[in-house]
Parts: structure tokens; C-alpha cells; sequence
């Protein structure tokens, strides 16, 4: 009886052989999400006895890239489909403190980044800023004025 599922990102295939039987692999490789399958991790040809067999997959591996203010980048590097971002991963509040502006969190795709935060693509996180108001006061009154005489050659009379 042949039997084939995926659970929990198990692969499961059972097939039953008789001794010197000639072995075929499925007709249908294995997946997963964020995995390529590459091999099998044993190759037989005649069953001589039970035995397990199991694929190897190379997982896919994708961008993450941090973006602060001015659109800066302040860190980029690779990860693995699964991999997850968690509290620590990022830059900490203080950090990110501008002068002029309030650091409000971190977005990814446009909404607040939830933590812990699993990779399943290229990945661009941007750091969530809000500009302060600024008061400039002009004080013409406190500021200096012109002395009545120039400082310079007053008691030059040659």
C-alpha cells in the first residue's frame, strides 16, 4: 500500500516491498514551503530490508534589510525562509532617538512590525518616525547694536 503526505513539514511516504525487490523512489518529489527539494539521503536500488529514507532540501534564503531615518540603511543581511526576527534583533528605542523627531516603531510591508516576525521573503523593515515642531525665537531686543564709535582707529589721528 502506497501512502504519501505532508504534516507539520514531515514529509511521509511508505511503500511496501518485498526482499530483492527493485526500489523506486516516488514519482513526485517532496516539498516544502520555503525549500527546494535537492536529493534523497540514500541511494538503493534492491530493498534488502526496512529502512528509512529522507530528502534533503536547501532552504530558501532571502533579504532583510533595516532602514532608518533618511531613509538609511542601518543594517542588511540574509536569512532563511522560517527564520524569525525577535525583541533584540532590531535596534533598541534609544537608538533610534533624532534630534527633531520621535521614533514611533518599526513597519514592515506598510504595518506595524509584530514580534517575533518570521521571514517567508525578501524583507525590508523601516524604521517609524514623527517630525517634532520646532519654535525659533528672534530677539532683536536682546541682541547688540552698533557702538558709537567703531571700535577700530578711535584714537588714530596721524
Amino acid at each position: 500500500a502506497d501512502e504519501e503526505g505532508v504534516d507539520n513539514n514531515t514529509v511521509h511516504f511508505s511503500k511496501e516491498y518485498s526482499y530483492g525487490d527493485t526500489f523506486e523512489y516516488p514519482a513526485t518529489n517532496p516539498s516544502k514551503p520555503g525549500a527546494q527539494f535537492s536529493a534523497w539521503d540514500t541511494t538503493i536500488s534492491d530493498v534488502e530490508d526496512n529502512m528509512d529514507i529522507y530528502p534533503i532540501f536547501t532552504y530558501d534564503v532571502y533579504d532583510v534589510v533595516i532602514i532608518g531615518l533618511y531613509d538609511t540603511e542601518i543594517d542588511a543581511y540574509t536569512a532563511g525562509y522560517g527564520d524569525q526576527i525577535i525583541d533584540g534583533d532590531l535596534p533598541s528605542d534609544a537608538d533610534m532617538e533624532e534630534d527633531g523627531y520621535k521614533f514611533n516603531g518599526w513597519k514592515v510591508n506598510g504595518a506595524d512590525l509584530v514580534l517575533p516576525y518570521t521571514i517567508t521573503g525578501d524583507t525590508t523593515i523601516v524604521a517609524e518616525y514623527e517630525a517634532l515642531d520646532a519654535k525659533i525665537i528672534y530677539d532683536a531686543d536682546g541682541g547688540r547694536c552698533c557702538p558709537s564709535a567703531p571700535p577700530w582707529g578711535q584714537n588714530n589721528n596721524a
